[in-house]
């Protein structure tokens, strides 16, 4: 097991009753006193064997946030990567995401490029619970209709993450049952009693009697931040009837904790349950708006996580704020239901570990004993918990080949009271051989799409374990590769005009094993004749999220900003344009100044007119920029290449965004110097 995060938090500290002063945003500071919330004997104190737990929501600030920086952040917000070292340097057993995680969508890009960079860096030992912004579509990094159901979320978390369109699940760590709910409750089925949800938490409750339970999920059924909402009272109550513990919310953006207390928000120091909001993952801060009944602990100034260690029968809170912060909270509440057997049963001995195959290691090992009786067995794998076991042994399927690993096991009686750890049985599992090329890829062709570009198609090829990827080829040489068992086209854009060229692919698995070559395919590029032509948008305008019902469309000017959020959409008609074509340039003339300039994305839908367009119809950007056009002065012309747009000759719509927060204007197609699409083509 893992050891706690900082021995110093053992003995007298983390058993204190804390008094201070706590910051409570808009209503001020007030001393609170935070009381003895329960006993405990010295059994129930920290031990090397109790996991150390660390939670937090609403976290990593989008990309595109004027704040972002980077990922460094402001004073204020955006301050994803200092909570996410506090993670870092303590090394904590798992991370309880309580949703939010990523703004302002949730979207995939946004995850790699602002919450990857942080929280991400402990991704392997986090169990999220998903937000509301997770499951919206517009308004950020990658936020399109491709988001929908938290699709993003999904895709980036995995498994983790509980199947798509359900969002929960449960799990073990130590001795506690941990259950991560969705509080989204049109995406997830309904949270009532009856519904998909309810039914399976109603199941979990039952099948799983652990002394400890916790439970997670985003919006809070209690809180001083406005943002409580009743949807989750069903599960208050059913985690109520079954004697649990502790509940983990986020949603205001605060730290909140309250007395245990009932469904309804009646003090309970029998069996009610103790909520804490920990929305100080890092995004921004919020305000606290009523004192809610119940609530002991406020602060609305500082971000940071909660560590919890979960001890067999108690457990041990503390906030830790991000460095250079001073605010923090601490105590220690025993879990219903104690109990008089505090003995735990005798080691297990004589733990064996045995290779079975490449990717199975069988266990087994002596039986402890007990003065009540031993109630099963906990499995570690490299120290972090992997298994329950009702028997002396346990077969370890998710081992991987060629891997060494390190197994313990510990006794636990019905108390939760936990053994002392067997001896450690060290194993390596034998290499899984892979000898076996891929089958040859098959039907290769090659057009010349012009004078400077050769396209190659394919069809996919097959593998005992898994085609990894294709090399392309030409005139023998291998000039790029492609991943993925279904990337089979490939564009050579270096190739010369009036030239002949041979290709073949072949297709590689992840073991390096290659195919034999296809059967070549010979192209040959026509004479250059590249031309331009010069045209005008058919439509242009701007929406403003300060005003998102007004429409643009007969402004002379055309605009982007970064706060608010201002873009600028034009299309223009590529129908005119006769041949091929190869080359896109946008000219806009600037009537303000830039020192960053805008960028430019695609627009997939043409739908949009300039006389409808408005902040709130408006077709999704692209996430990907197609080109910057760098600082410029004011009233002088600006360029962007956006090549990477060419999709045909029919309407392209393209989106100005801006790159920091300063304003700039430029001239609409009703104004002085109309915008440009310099167009090059291959006749």
């Amino acid at each position: 097991m893992r050891p706690m995060l900082r021995s110093a938090r053992t003995g007298a500290r983390r058993w204190a009753a804390v008094t201070g002063l706590v910051l409570l945003g808009s209503v001020g500071l007030i001393p609170v006193v935070a009381p003895a919330v329960g006993t405990a004997s010295a059994s129930q104190l920290a031990q090397p064997a109790d996991p150390v737990i660390a939670a937090a929501g609403d976290i990593a600030c989008d990309p595109s946030n004027s704040n972002f920086n980077g990922g460094n952040g402001a004073s204020n917000s955006c301050r994803q990567l200092y909570t996410s070292n506090i993670l870092v340097n303590a090394n904590p057993a798992a991370v309880l995401d309580l949703g939010d995680n990523q703004y302002y969508c949730g979207g995939y890009q946004a995850f790699l490029q602002s919450y990857g960079l942080s929280w991400g860096r402990v991704k392997s030992i986090t169990h999220p619970a998903v937000g509301n912004h997770e499951y919206l579509t517009s308004g950020g990094t990658d936020c399109n209709a491709a988001n929908a159901g938290a699709a993003g979320y999904f895709n980036y978390f995995g498994a983790a993450a509980g199947q798509q369109g359900q969002g929960y699940y449960s799990y073990d760590i130590g001795t506690w049952h941990i259950i991560a709910l969705n509080s989204n409750c049109g995406d997830a089925g309904g949270c009532g009693a009856t519904s998909p949800q309810g039914i399976w938490l109603a199941n979990d409750l039952k099948t799983h009697t652990n002394f400890c339970t916790l439970a997670y999920w985003h919006i809070p059924l209690f809180s001083s931040g406005g943002r409580a909402n009743n949807n989750s009272k069903t599960f208050w109550q059913l985690l109520y009837d079954n004697n649990a513990d502790l509940i983990l919310s986020a949603h205001d953006h605060t730290y909140e904790r309250f007395a245990a207390q009932t469904p309804s928000g009646t003090l309970d120091g029998t069996r009610g349950i103790r909520e804490f909001i920990v929305g100080t993952g890092g995004a921004n801060h919020t305000s606290f708006v009523t004192v809610a009944a119940n609530s002991e602990v406020r602060n609305a100034d500082t971000f940071g996580v909660l560590e919890l260690t979960l001890h067999p029968a108690s457990y041990d809170w503390q906030f830790v704020p991000e460095a250079g912060k001073t605010f923090t909270d601490s105590g220690t509440t025993v879990c219903h239901g104690g109990t008089s057997d505090t003995t735990p049963p005798s080691a297990p001995a004589n733990l064996t570990a045995t290779a079975a195959s490449p990717t199975q290691v069988n266990l087994a090992w002596s039986a402890s004993t007990d003065d009540v009786g031993v109630a099963g067995y906990k499995v570690y794998r490299n120290g972090v918990f992997l298994a329950s076991a009702a028997t002396t042994s346990y077969s370890d399927a998710t081992a991987q080949p060629a891997t060494t690993y390190g197994y313990t096991a510990y006794a636990y009686d019905a108390a939760g009271n936990i053994s002392p750890a067997s001896n450690t049985a060290a194993v390596t599992t034998p290499a899984q051989a892979d000898t076996q090329p891929p089958s040859v890829p098959g039907g290769l062709t090659g057009t010349a799409v012009s004078a400077s570009r050769v396209d190659l198609a394919w069809s996919a090829a097959t593998d005992n374990v898994g085609v990894a990827g294709y090399t392309v080829y030409r005139g023998g040489t291998a000039i790029a590769t492609t991943s993925g068992p279904s990337a089979t086209t490939y564009s050579d854009t270096s190739v010369a005009p009036s030239t002949t060229y041979t290709y073949t692919v072949d297709a590689f698995d992840a073991a390096g094993n290659h195919s034999p070559p296809s059967a070549a395919a010979s192209v040959t590029t026509p004479a250059s004749n590249l031309q331009t032509i010069t045209l005008n948008p058919t439509a242009d305008t701007y929406i403003d999220s300060a005003n998102p019902s007004a429409n643009h469309g007969t402004s002379t000017q055309i605009r982007v900003d970064g706060s608010p959020l201002v873009y600028s959409y034009l299309k223009f008609d590529l129908s005119s344009v006769p041949g091929t074509i190869t080359s896109l340039t946008l000219n806009v003339y600037a009537t303000s100044s830039s020192g960053a300039g805008y960028a430019v994305r695609a627009v997939a839908d043409n739908t949009w007119t300039e006389s409808g367009l408005t902040w709130n119809n408006a077709p999704p950007i692209g996430a990907a920029d197609a080109g910057q056009s760098g600082a410029f002065a004011a009233n002088t012309p600006t360029t962007v290449t956006v090549s990477s747009l060419i999709n045909g000759n029919g309407v392209l719509s393209l989106a100005m965004i801006g790159i920091n927060t300063t304003a700039i204007a430029f001239s609409s197609r009703e104004g002085s110097v109309k915008p440009q699409l310099v167009v090059g083509y291959q006749s």
